[in-house]
């Protein structure tokens, strides 16, 4: 059995392939590795969406053309003659293939396993992401070997690929985008998967041997005309991979000043960035509003007090990205007043403060490219002007706008 498995890896056009796609799949991975090698949940979305999507298609591709090595060689009744049944030979194909197809997943785990960083938690890769990725590959070789067994034609390929496009890309119903610390993978949306690429695989070995001579309706074929269906159907059903996580014992705190700052315990890498972020929108806040008592990712199970601040967790978080989520906290105008004035004085201030207090963070303006949508050239201007200004000028403007900002959110209440 060994020597034939063997045979069949030398065979396969995936032994080709194989190349390309491992280095397709660690282009992916590592075009933007410091967004994600220093959280382990991110790290694993990132390992399995580098391996399962533009790869994915590839598999599906050269399953297909793989599979129709029997319509190319014109060997289809010789199998059906052979010594071993032919479910056994098709077997041994898809083993050969999945295995192929599973090889870019395990390296991409393996490098993405030795580029964490040193700071990041004591932990590994989670498991159910890894799972999940593998499931994945098994639907979409599947696809793609059922996809060449029946259509002769050379499109076989570029029609597995395309069938393969819309659920990794289009509708991402196998794998997530991204791996933030506050979901997991959802026990109900894997066990979906799992059955549903049994199903795939009972479908591809049974399509691959019954594809001849318009074999007649039978009870196996009935059962998988109908397993197929009510498959797909429960994978779009249960929804998507991930669900929220219940909020951690243990959130990784430290102090800003005065500040008290936690984030998810996945996030502890991060949380000096989250540290010197607050430490420098309190300074640059220094005699306009006071300083927040807590900053905390949303989730937590932290004590909320009043002056308190709410972020939102994102992938591949950064200094920059908790100056942003802060100062948008802080500036934010939530203005829904009656008043259009009221309110259009309120939103504007909000857009201008939130400009000034990143600008006044990073020593300078800001590039336009972060600026709000509604922030015209003369706001950014006024900003600019503000900001060559002594101290106590800029406290008296941004006085202004926290009060424009506050009259607005007093109308909202």
């Amino acid at each position: 059995m060994i020597d034939i498995i063997r045979y069949e890896l030398r065979r396969s056009p995936f032994f080709w392939a194989l190349g390309p796609m491992v280095i397709l799949t660690l282009t992916l991975l590592l075009r933007e590795s410091d967004l994600w090698n220093r959280v382990w949940p991110e790290a694993s979305v990132q390992v399995i969406a580098a391996a399962t999507q533009l790869t994915g298609v590839t598999v599906a591709a050269t399953a297909a053309w793989s599979a129709q090595r029997v319509h190319r060689g014109n060997t289809t009744e010789l199998l059906y003659a052979a010594a071993r049944p032919r479910w056994q030979i098709e077997l041994i194909h898809l083993f050969g293939t999945l295995l192929y197809s599973a090889t870019p997943l395990a390296v991409a785990a393996l490098v993405a396993t030795f580029m964490m960083t040193p700071e990041v938690p004591s932990g590994s890769l989670w498991p159910s992401y890894i799972g999940l990725g593998l499931l994945s590959m098994v639907i979409i070789a599947s696809l793609g070997h059922a996809v060449g067994s029946i259509i002769k034609s050379r499109l076989a390929s570029p029609i597995a690929a395309a069938l393969s496009f819309g659920p990794l890309f289009v509708l991402s119903l196998f794998v997530p985008h991204y791996g933030e610390a506050t979901k997991e993978v959802s026990p109900q949306a894997l066990v979906v998967r799992a059955v549903f690429a049994v199903i795939c695989l009972s479908v591809a070995i049974f399509i691959s041997t019954t594809a001849r001579r318009g074999a007649t309706l039978s009870l196996p074929r009935i059962a998988i005309s109908v397993a197929l269906p009510v498959g797909a159907f429960a994978l779009v059903m249960v929804g998507p991979p991930q669900q929220y996580r219940p909020p951690p014992s243990n959130p990784s705190c430290a102090q800003a000043g005065q500040t008290d700052v936690c984030v998810w315990p996945d996030n502890a890498a991060l949380l000096p960035e989250a540290v010197r972020a607050t430490a420098q929108v309190n300074k640059a806040l220094e005699g306009i509003i006071s300083a927040p008592d807590l900053v905390a990712e949303q989730g937590l199970a932290v004590s909320h007090r009043p002056n308190s601040l709410q972020l939102d967790v994102i992938p591949g978080a950064s200094w920059e990205s908790y100056l942003s989520l802060m100062s948008y906290s802080i500036t934010s105008h939530q203005c829904a007043s009656n008043n259009q004035e009221t309110n259009y004085l309120g939103v504007m201030a909000s857009s201008k403060m939130y400009v000034w207090l990143r600008s006044a963070v990073i020593g300078g303006m800001q590039d336009p490219y972060w600026d709000p949508s509604n922030l015209t050239a003369a706001d950014r201007q006024e900003v600019e002007s503000i900001l060559g200004k002594p101290r106590t000028d800029q406290v008296e403007w941004a006085r202004t706008q926290i009060g424009l900002i506050e009259n607005c959110r007093d109308q909202h209440r």
